[in-house]
């Protein structure tokens, strides 16, 4: 800067030369000289220093105020006020030839750092420090060099101006040779490179470690680290070589509030303090916030940094005091941090100690906070390894605990597996069981209600061919109405169960379609016409005669869609209308089979869209509102779909309340162009009773009432009966003399039906005898007992309960299929009844229970029987009561199977109810001893799985224990219904 020029005014220039005049012998006399020698050693220089609190002092002002200061020897500390501070110091060359020594600062972090000195009579000026670039300085270095000439025997006073936003940080002017400029702090600078080289490997191990075991005290450290490294670099100054465009650096000390924020919470997390140390926890959140205060605070004002770093010591040394505090508690890898801590703040001591000239200066002593900060991160980086080692190792006890807790818990899961597999197989045994005695139960059910409805069909048939009154005529009517609709209820139920056990099989024969449809329409004409209901049938034009299919089953379906249609239509019309679609898309895959629609459309109530969704569910009935027009089981439509199903099709409804219902059957049938011939037995000669008078028929069955019932129905066709109530008896009968004809019952004690038949087909081929026929009436309507009997030489099955005119026709029928020449045949006209099964109990849904007790032993013509069934009854029951004291079942099963058979026949229905129920119970217990056995085998074998003696025979304990439980609480049930079924015969007798 030169004050000399010409646009200085003249009366500053007239005072600046009085005050050198004045004041130039004075100052020339205090300045601190320095005499140069060749070579120029290194060394500290002493000088004046004076501090400017106005920044704007010149370098002629300077000059006068550095006139009174003080001489100043060691390292200089800037002060905390605010001020430029100048120094002053003169160089002597005592040799014959010219010097160029450096002058240059230890330290790079002033900001304004520049070198004064008159030279013939101007002032020169070099500039230097962080505002100005390194680019723009005389030495290219990051501290501030001044290289400056001296000739020989020359004297030069120079005045050093330093301006700094750093505080309380030591600085020294020193003197070297100008060669050596360039590398003047390069063992200060390559200690703070390795310095920094190493805090950027930690920091990237810990960066790796936390990617590794995503633990944020490992991204703490490295934070840390990185804030230390960032400190180091700006204090350094090596921000200088990227030439930022900044003017104030004061931001980048912010690295040194992150310090303290992430050492808080690397602290914090390594002694999990939120947890175990919830004081201190909040005493280190304090810390960070504080330090994030302060850092807002620096960007206002630089002066902050100062304060920051007196901060920091004190800051640091409270965390040491959390450390020890800790340690002594017992906190894991504490003491490691401690140290780490306390070697870092020694080296700050250090570092004062030698500023302050107590301690001698060299590399490490001038260097102690580097060497403290550095021997900090390798101790902090042994507490994260061996907190690493800590945590494997409990990780490692842990997973031993967590496989030894795995194979408990597996071994307790097998054991608990094993147990319920057990409970499962005995679950699935009881189950087999239960759906094995369901079979048996419906089979004995079905033979058992059957039985007694033969013997009541057939005696109202008997008593209807007598001359009677027309009151007995028209009583008679009734109880054969209500009859019909008992049967037909019971083989509702019977057929659903065997379509629910999957039992049902398809009659696959040809049938002709008209002839069908008609048959069903006169099954409802007089229904209709009693309640005036128009009731049509048609046929689309393609609807051939023929087809192949199930006949029977497709009757059962359209009989109870329009029965239901009809019960629901109080007026108006019912039509069936019979089409074939001929669509490629609904025509079946073979050419032969067409899709047939049968639609019923009627005109009644309606169903509602609630109902409409289970109108096909079992046992559904319509609502309370309807239900009185409605009587049924339920049933009809639930058998109609399965039936459907089963054939192939399905079965929709639509309908409308109020309006109406329609519903459409579609099934695949067979077409089949030409018809087959029927069979004809004779048909010219249809069987009347006279032509059964020269024959011998055999009728066995263990039912005296069904003795007398079948004898009842032979009596008008004079032919010769013989009776027998067992199989032995049957089978000397049968050797003894040839008969033409054996109706044999398929349950019997000791030797059943099936056996019976065997063997006499056996006598007939040792005896050269010609074939008889055989009759099986039987209650069990299962499809494997026809074949069955057929395997064992049964001409006929006739299912219970069947009419006079049915047996006749079998009768008939197998006298024509045995003695085709004989002349005797049968046709089975329009009008007889049918004789199969589904023929002779079509299920209608309409259909009701009787409302009124059978009891047929009021006819006069039956008294001797009824006095027959009190004595025989009577005689059973107490044969029964023996058999069950000495544990006969198999006696006691055969009385029960015949009391149950008879009571029904003569109306004791309360004592029929309480014999099939002990009949269900023996059932029950003769299944239990058959398989007794070998289900003990099966769980014995089972039960090896199990490891332990003691719970296998706890196990088989209990099940034996439940076994006997079991048939005590049976046999006691059956004493008791036993004393009842007495009582109940004594009652019914004495009503007459």
């Amino acid at each position: 800067m030169n004050f000399f020029s010409t646009k200085t005014p003249f009366w500053h220039q007239l005072s600046l030369m009085l005050c050198l005049l004045t004041s130039a012998p004075a100052t020339a006399e205090k300045i601190p000289n320095y005499n140069l020698a060749s070579p120029i050693q290194f060394a500290s220089i002493s000088r004046l220093q004076w501090a400017d609190s106005s920044h704007s002092a010149t370098p002629t002002q300077a000059k006068v105020k550095l006139s009174d200061s003080k001489i100043m020897t060691g390292h200089f500390m800037v002060p905390l006020e605010k001020a430029s501070h100048w120094f002053a110091f003169t160089l002597t060359n005592t040799t014959d030839e010219a010097l160029t020594p450096s002058i240059f600062i230890d330290k790079a972090y002033a900001h304004q750092v520049n070198l004064h000195y008159q030279q013939q009579g101007q002032w020169i000026s070099r500039f230097s420090g962080t505002d100005v670039a390194i680019h723009q300085r005389q030495v290219n270095t990051l501290i501030p060099v001044f290289n400056v000439a001296l000739e020989a025997s020359q004297s030069q006073t120079f005045y050093l101006e330093m301006h700094s936003k750093i505080k309380l940080l030591p600085f020294n002017i020193s003197l070297g040779e100008a060669k050596d400029s360039t590398s003047v702090g390069d063992v200060h600078f390559t200690l703070v490179n390795i310095f920094i080289g190493a805090g950027l490997l930690i920091s990237l191990i810990n960066v790796l470690m936390y990617l590794s075991f995503k633990q944020r005290v490992y991204i703490y450290y490295s934070a840390y680290i990185l804030s230390f490294i960032g400190a180091t670099f700006v204090i350094n100054s090596f921000d200088q070589f990227f030439n930022w465009p900044i003017k104030d650096r004061s931001f980048l000390f912010l690295t040194y509030h992150s310090m303290i924020i992430f050492i808080s919470l690397f602290i914090s997390e390594v002694l999990n303090t939120k947890l175990e140390m919830p004081k201190i926890d909040l005493i280190l959140r304090v810390c960070r916030w504080l330090a994030v205060i302060m850092a807002l605070a620096t960007l206002f004002d630089g002066n902050y940094f100062s304060y920051t770093i007196v901060a920091f010591v004190p800051v640091s040394a409270f965390f040491l005091g959390i450390l020890i505090y800790a340690s002594v508690a017992g906190k894991a890898n504490a003491n490691l941090l401690a140290i780490g801590i306390a070697t870092f703040l020694s080296g700050i001591i250090c570092v004062q100690l030698v500023n302050l000239g107590l301690i001698a200066s060299n590399v490490l002593t001038e260097h102690g906070a580097l060497i403290g900060a550095l021997a900090e991160m390798v101790m902090f980086s042994l507490a994260l390894f061996r907190r690493m080692i800590n945590l494997n190792t409990e990780i490692s006890e842990a997973n031993a605990k967590w496989v030894k807790m795995a194979q408990d818990a597996q071994a307790l899961l097998e054991k608990t597996v094993t147990q319920r597999t057990l409970e499962l197989h005995e679950a699935k045994v009881q189950a087999e069981q239960a759906n094995e005695a369901r079979g048996h139960f419906l089979t004995t059910i079905s033979h058992e209600v059957r039985t007694p409805l033969n013997g009541i069909l057939g005696m109202i048939e008997v008593l209807q061919k007598s001359v009677l009154p027309s009151t007995a005529q028209a009583h008679l009517a009734t109880l054969d109405g209500a009859s019909q609709q008992l049967t037909s209820l019971v083989n509702n139920v019977l057929d659903f169960s065997k379509i629910d056990q999957g039992m049902l099989q398809l009659n696959i024969t040809q049938f002709d379609l008209p002839a069908l449809i008609e048959q069903v329409k006169k099954s409802f004409e007089h229904q209709a016409l009693t309640q005036s209901i128009d009731l049509s049938v048609s046929f689309g034009s393609n609807v051939t005669q023929y087809w192949q299919g199930d006949e029977n089953r497709l009757r059962q379906i359209l009989l109870n869609l329009m029965s239901n249609a009809i019960k629901f239509t109080r007026q108006g019309r019912v039509d069936l209308e019979v089409t074939m679609d001929l669509t490629a898309a609904n025509t079946a895959p073979l050419n032969n089979t067409k899709k047939l629609l049968f639609r019923v459309t009627d005109t009644g109530i309606g169903i509602t869209t609630k109902e409409l969704n289970s109108v096909f569910d079992a046992y559904h009935q319509v609502s309370q509102r309807q239900q009185k027009h409605s009587p049924g089981t339920g049933l009809g439509l639930a058998i109609s779909q399965q039936l459907a199903h089963a054939m192939g099709g399905h079965i929709s409804v639509t309908s409308e309340l109020h309006q109406g219902s329609q519903f459409d059957l579609n099934i695949i049938l067979e077409q089949s162009k030409v018809p087959q011939e029927p069979t004809q037995f004779n048909t010219q000669n249809p069987i009347e009773f006279p032509q059964l008078s020269l024959n011998r028929i055999l009728i066995v069955d263990d039912s005296d009432i069904n003795l007398k019932v079948a004898q009842a129905y032979l009596q008008t066709t004079q032919a010769h009966l013989t009776l027998c109530n067992n199989g032995q008896q049957a089978l000397k009968e049968f050797q003894a003399q040839p008969v033409d004809m054996v109706l044999i019952d398929l349950q019997m004690p000791e030797l059943d039906g099936l056996e019976v038949c065997r063997q006499m087909r056996l006598i007939e081929q040792s005896l050269q005898r010609p074939k008889c026929g055989i009759i099986l009436h039987t209650a069990d309507s299962r499809p494997e007992i026809i074949v069955t009997a057929t395997k064992a030489g049964v001409d006929y099955c006739l299912f219970k309960p069947y009419t006079q005119t049915q047996l006749l026709q079998a009768m008939g029928l197998s006298l024509a299929i045995n003695r085709p020449n004989s002349g005797s045949g049968a046709e089975l006209g329009e009008d007889s009844e049918p004789v199969s099964e589904t023929e002779s109990g079509l299920i209608l849904d309409s259909e009701s229970e009787p409302n009124t007790p059978i009891r047929l032993a009021n006819d006069p013509s039956l008294e001797a029987l009824k006095g027959a069934f009190f004595q025989q009854t009577t005689t059973h029951l107490q044969q029964c009561v023996h058999h069950l004291e000495t544990h006969a079942m198999s006696d006691f099963s055969a009385l029960l199977h015949q009391l149950i058979g008879s009571t029904s026949l003569f109306g004791a229905h309360e004592l029929h109810a309480t014999l099939t129920q002990m009949n269900v119970i023996v059932n029950s217990l003769e299944e239990s001893i058959a398989l007794e056995a070998e289900d003990s085998l099966e769980v014995e074998d089972s039960l090896k799985v199990e490891d332990s003696g003691e719970d296998t025979d706890s196990l088989k304990n209990q099940e034996k224990w439940a076994e006997h439980h079991t048939k005590t609480m049976n046999n006691r049930e059956l004493e008791r219904l036993m004393l009842l079924a007495q009582q109940q015969l004594k009652a019914y007798e004495s009503q007459g």
